[in-house]
């Protein structure tokens, strides 16, 4: 019995994956309904496309571990759920936030994606637009112009997943910047109205940032950034073209990141960064203790972070099941200062919750999506390094502060895991495999 849908509907297909996918790419920032309503479209275009899909993905290592993954949630959620009933009234994280980020669903956004390579600068571009967005429908105006820039709660009700927006959009920006004052076949003007659109772009990323007092972020944007222009003078200077151009735009980068700080007072930043060096001490030394006195926050995740390794050791293998958190305070009669239902660290939400068998098939499914980023051709490097320094903030965010349970965190990290996938994808076609 032939159950492929008919020609008439398959030709359809291409259509409605594009409106998914620009849908996807506006509503991932601002809408986790919206945005899956987009990657339900993706998906209804895909069912109509199935021979072709499943001819094409044969052999992608990517799509067996995901298929993997998301068939071990499947399996080891109610299995968890029969032995501790307390995880069947945990929301946050839910075990399908987690499965939500298991891969399927970024797999089929990003197929569709590598099929339509021409389209992601504007994918891109939408993203940047919506994550934009997003930031400015939360932000709390009449708090913010009574208060200053630098009251972090004023930006959106979760200040460290604004930042997290505010990263990729600063760091993307600058690329853009430095890449369009880059392009010899541009007249001068056209450079100089291109670039100065994007560095305007950068300083209102960069406004937020700072004004969400996120230290985890400001540290891992900051690095970024003088890594990529560090970079970027260093192969000036190698090609011996452009050097001044790239000397004058880092200078322009310092001068507008710096003055942005000075907007609201630099005791702001002092402030939240005060006692570094004291936490940075302790962190070496081991000290638990001192790491809580010299910086509160980061002390309560540490100690909790440490009895989850406590907790992980009595169910290694499968895990305690999604949302461990609510089982382990209570069964494993942890210390874990924090009465929070997470672990504010998505790596130990794998670890803890489906054991080293799930969290080693996360990490399998990651490294996966990385390696194409280490083989892109010259001709590619533009989108290459936004793709690299959005996936590395976003890695660093996960350790901190990025928390799959709020919808805005999901769709996200659904969204950058499928424009990585549509590389693996392009890649396994290119190499004819």
């Amino acid at each position: 019995m032939n159950l492929a849908p008919p020609k008439t509907l398959s030709r359809f297909a291409p259509g409605m994956a594009a409106i998914g996918l620009f849908g996807a790419a506006l509503l991932a920032g601002i809408s986790w309904i919206g945005f899956l309503l987009a990657t339900a479209l993706v998906a209804l275009a895909t069912a109509l496309n199935a021979a072709e899909f499943r001819a094409s993905v044969r052999g992608v290592w990517l799509v067996r571990i995901a298929l993997a993954l998301t068939a071990y949630i499947l399996v080891q959620t109610p299995l968890a759920i029969y032995r501790y009933p307390l995880l069947a009234g945990n929301h946050y994280p839910d075990w399908t936030d987690l499965l939500a980020i298991s891969g399927m669903a970024s797999v089929t956004l990003g197929w569709w994606i590598a099929r339509f390579p021409h389209l992601v600068p504007r994918l891109l571009a939408i993203t940047g637009a919506g994550m934009a967005g997003g930031v400015l429908m939360g932000i709390q105006w009449a708090n913010l112009m009574e208060r200053g820039m630098g009251a972090r709660r004023d930006w959106g009700y979760l200040p460290e997943e604004v930042g997290l927006f505010a990263g990729m959009i600063l760091l993307g920006s600058l690329v853009m910047f430095l890449h369009r004052l880059g392009i010899r076949s541009l007249s001068r003007r056209q450079r100089f109205i291109s670039g100065l659109c994007w560095l305007a772009a950068a300083a209102a990323a960069g406004t937020v940032l700072y004004g969400t007092q996120t230290r985890a972020l400001w540290i891992g944007s900051a690095t970024l950034t003088l890594i990529y222009v560090v970079w970027h003078l260093s192969s000036a200077i190698r090609q011996r073209t452009g050097t001044r151009t790239a000397a004058i735009a880092a200078l322009v980068i310092t001068v507008t990141l710096g003055g942005l700080i000075q907007l609201d007072g630099a005791e702001r930043l002092e402030r939240r960064l005060d006692r570094g060096g004291d936490t940075i001490a302790a962190l070496i030394a081991l000290d638990r203790e001192g790491v809580l006195q010299a910086n509160p926050s980061l002390g309560e995740r540490l100690n909790m972070w440490v009895e989850a390794m406590r907790a992980f050791t009595h169910h290694p293998v499968m895990g305690w099941g999604i949302g461990a958190k609510v089982v382990t305070d209570e069964l494993a009669e942890l210390h874990v200062g924090w009465r929070q239902p997470h672990y504010h660290n998505l790596y130990l939400e794998f670890l803890l919750g489906l054991g080293l068998i799930g969290f080693g098939l996360f990490i399998a499914l990651c490294v996966s999506l990385i390696q194409p980023l280490l083989h892109r051709p010259r001709a590619a490097r533009p989108v290459h390094h936004i793709l690299v320094l959005t996936m590395t903030l976003t890695a660093f965010a996960f350790l901190f502060e990025l928390q799959v349970g709020n919808a805005s965190g999901r769709a996200v990290t659904v969204w950058l895991m499928a424009l990585l996938a549509s590389l693996v994808f392009l890649q396994h076609r290119k190499s004819g495999s």
